[in-house]
């Protein structure tokens, strides 16, 4: 047994570093070549779908700020249009957010055994409840839409304390869509 834990260990370790060296490698890539010309290359529209789907993975990837923020920027930089940048990317962002809060909410019934995790989850369950109904969308959407941080944290927490999706979903697609087109902005600005 000693010898599969081992072997887990260093393969995981291993697993960490190629993920590491491929977002080095993506950030390396997309400041060092011509960013105009690959949107020529790749078209407007392919850039767009390039972005959803780069902000959809990288929404799936714990990390997110080192894969999709980059990404925002270097298609802002290539021409492509920062407000339908920020919407598209944000969408991508937003779906696997919301697998992260099915997941969480598929784990609650496995943490439910745990009389710890029970007695936690019920005290932050009361303490949002205790907050005024407006606090708790805004609270959400200053940390999705103005930090860069991962919304990752916040959506499986909230799935495995059971809160509700309809409560966090607009804050939290409209977080998305500050966040995605402040970057996008960004970098026009420093173009």
């Amino acid at each position: 047994m000693e010898l599969f834990s081992r072997h887990k260990r260093k393969l995981e370790r291993l697993i960490d570093i190629i993920i590491i060296l491929l977002i080095i490698g993506w950030i390396i890539f997309l400041f060092a070549v011509d960013l105009e010309k690959i949107i020529e290359n790749i078209g407007v529209h392919n850039g767009y779908l390039l972005a959803f789907t780069s902000s959809f993975f990288g929404g799936l990837v714990t990390v997110t700020f080192a894969s999709v923020y980059p990404t925002i920027i270097a298609f802002a930089l290539g021409g492509l249009n920062p407000i339908i940048l920020g919407i598209i990317a944000e969408i991508g962002l937003t779906i696997a957010n919301m697998i992260y809060f099915y997941l969480g909410r598929k784990s609650r019934v496995v943490a439910e055994y745990s009389s710890t995790f029970d007695k936690y989850s019920h005290r932050i369950l009361k303490w949002i409840n205790s907050k005024p109904n407006w606090l708790i969308p805004i609270l959400i959407w200053i940390y999705v839409g103005l930090s860069p941080f991962p919304n990752n944290l916040l959506t499986t927490s909230s799935g495995l304390i059971d809160f509700s999706y309809k409560k966090i979903i607009i804050p939290l697609f409209l977080g998305n869509i500050t966040l995605m087109t402040i970057l996008a902005y960004f970098g026009v600005l420093f173009d």
